[in-house]
């Protein structure tokens, strides 16, 4: 299993934790460059999209929930440009994990379909906490490791 890296540049972060930490759960991708060095993969985030409040489908029982069309368009913009999806929410506190049915659920349905229509490059599923994040990594269609972050 491989370890997938991922490192956000200060602007990007603040925004992200402006829009994941609001007074109810939420959700978003990172578009990441991808890095490849000393046998390390090392996704660099390059932009931030927040799910728009007009994708939000509340009442599901499990969490924070968006329609599929919020997904085809960050993987149109991925492919287009080349670029790993790592979608993230907030979970808070000091160690953050997948424990969640329904997170791990999400992520072996969205993750397997969007890493195959993106090839060759890793995407991952994470949660966010004040310091640190976990998640799943997946290549091809196939889990592939874990988030390393520190």
């Amino acid at each position: 299993m491989r370890t997938i890296e991922v490192r956000v540049p200060g602007d990007l972060q603040d925004q992200l934790f402006a829009d994941l930490t609001r007074d109810v759960e939420w959700a978003g991708y990172l578009l990441c460059g991808l890095l490849r060095y000393d046998g390390r993969e090392v996704l660099l985030a390059r932009s931030w999209h927040a799910v728009p409040e007009s994708h939000r489908v509340p009442g599901t029982g499990h969490g924070f929930s968006w329609h599929s069309d919020f997904d085809v368009q960050m993987l149109n913009d991925a492919q287009a440009a080349g670029l790993s999806c790592v979608i993230l929410h907030y979970h808070g506190g000091k160690s953050p994990a997948l424990g969640h049915t329904s997170d791990r659920n999400t992520a072996d349905s969205l993750m397997p379909f969007l890493s195959r229509e993106a090839p060759s490059r890793p995407h991952v599923f994470a949660v966010l906490g004040d310091r640190s994040a976990s998640g799943i990594a997946y290549r091809d269609g196939q889990e592939i490791g874990a988030l390393n972050s520190y």
